[in-house]
């Protein structure tokens, strides 16, 4: 929905309102089917859990009082109706614990997600730096990749990015353009071929060093909750405003930012949607 409301600008310049709202309308069915799926799935449980808790108090509460009417004591009939209370008492803890069971199912999910990836183990890399090549070319020799094993995204690929030069990868959507930039930030390493900076294999890099050789801008970046100097000083914690305010011209948003009331120090909400200027 939120996407669909930012989209209205570029969905109406080309002419693509009807199929915007087609998308709009399928993104919706698909919500309301998985929101009946995952009542389907709490629901059940929850409700036994809760007809359970009250029928184990109905029996204790028929057997304390069979217990009462039988015992002429009436020492004992106080005790019985104490331990009444009490037994109500922590039916309804029991109930109670019954409710949250939705919440701790799905927290459980999210805590798998987060532990696969922890998981994962790190691509070998070497410790020692290694000497910085004569050029910062980028070569591709017979490049094959897949996310999945035996379903191949790239096969095959070779090419030259000559170093001090702008290469344009065009391609249609889902081409698997910036799989490719991230095989050569080594986010993954390729199935098979290989792929160099300065004539040597990125896997010869140390992780520190390759890094400081690529800057990358995603187009799925992300700004955190806080500030925008929060947001920037990220990648160098160190940084000045010096360097700040040269980072923000290479970027071209030195003016965009000088028009902000507060500068760098404007807030931003999480994703960037929500901003407090």
């Amino acid at each position: 929905m939120v996407e669909f409301a930012q989209s209205q600008p570029v969905l109406r310049t080309y002419g693509k309102t009807a199929q915007g709202y087609r998308q709009f309308d399928q993104a919706l069915v698909a919500q309301s089917r998985a929101a009946r799926r995952q009542l389907w799935l709490v629901l059940p449980p929850l409700l036994l859990n809760t007809w359970l808790g009250q029928l184990a108090l109905m029996a204790l509460m028929a057997g304390i009082t069979w217990l009462v009417v039988m015992e002429g004591d009436a020492a004992q009939q106080t005790t019985l109706f104490a331990l009444l209370v009490l037994v109500s008492r922590v039916i309804d803890h029991l109930s109670e614990v019954a409710s949250y069971s939705s919440g701790i199912r799905m927290a459980s999910a999210q805590m798998e997600a987060a532990e696969n990836v922890l998981s994962q183990m790190s691509l070998p890399a070497p410790t020692d730096p290694v000497p910085l090549p004569q050029h910062y070319g980028i070569e591709l020799c017979d490049v094959t990749f897949g996310y999945q094993r035996g379903v191949r995204v790239l096969q095959n690929v070779s090419a030259t990015l000559p170093a001090n030069s702008m290469t344009a990868v065009v391609g249609a959507s889902g081409s698997w353009k910036t799989t490719l930039t991230k095989l050569i930030a080594r986010f993954f390493d390729p199935d098979s071929g290989g792929i160099a900076i300065g004539g040597v294999n990125v896997k010869d890099f140390p992780v520190v060093q390759h890094m400081s050789m690529i800057s990358q801008v995603f187009q799925d970046n992300y700004l955190f909750s806080g500030t925008l100097r929060e947001n920037l000083l990220m990648g160098n914690p160190a940084a000045d405003d010096d360097t700040l305010r040269n980072v923000l011209k290479l970027e071209r948003l030195n003016e965009v930012v000088q028009r902000l009331p507060l500068g760098l120090d404007s807030r931003v909400g999480e994703g960037g949607i929500v901003v407090g200027w």
